[in-house]
């Protein structure tokens, strides 16, 4: 489904991350999505990397652009463990402090066609905490790797 909106303004994505290869592998995709599902509309992005959320005066700012944004996303590299304090700690903060009927929450991930049991605990922790503040989850899985990007 192409959401035809050419001279909308800018769809406003806030990305948060772990690492580089998951930053990469998320940028590429959301590119990818942009050209199949947006009408190829500009899309601003604004990245935070989980290690930048452990300052208070960034964690704020990030918050703070979240607030806007129409799509939150957040990318992991190592999916093994549960969300990290800092990260859901934001994330709850976040899908809180403003309205979500228009919000896409979306957890994306590296893997195959199904969602490997390695994936699992990363992802039902961030799952049970966006449906948990009553907003809409999505799934979006990447295949391949960013890393000859690094």
């Amino acid at each position: 489904m192409k959401i035809a909106n050419s001279c909308a303004p800018p769809l406003q994505l806030v990305l948060a991350y772990d690492g580089l290869a998951a930053a990469c592998r998320a940028t590429e995709f959301i590119e990818a999505k942009r050209q199949t599902e947006f009408d190829e509309r500009t899309v601003s992005v604004s990245s935070w990397s989980f290690e930048m959320l452990e300052s208070p005066a960034l964690f704020a700012q990030a918050a703070g652009n979240a607030r806007y944004a129409q799509v939150l996303a957040i990318a992991v590299c190592e999916a093994t463990r549960p969300l990290s304090e800092v990260a859901e700690r934001w994330l709850k903060m976040c899908l809180a402090r403003r309205h979500k009927a228009h919000l896409i929450v979306a957890a994306i991930f590296e893997g195959d066609d199904l969602l490997p049991s390695a994936v699992k605990p990363w992802f039902e922790s961030f799952q049970r905490v966006v449906v948990g503040a009553g907003c809409v989850f999505q799934a979006w899985q990447t295949t391949g790797t960013a890393e000859f990007l690094l």
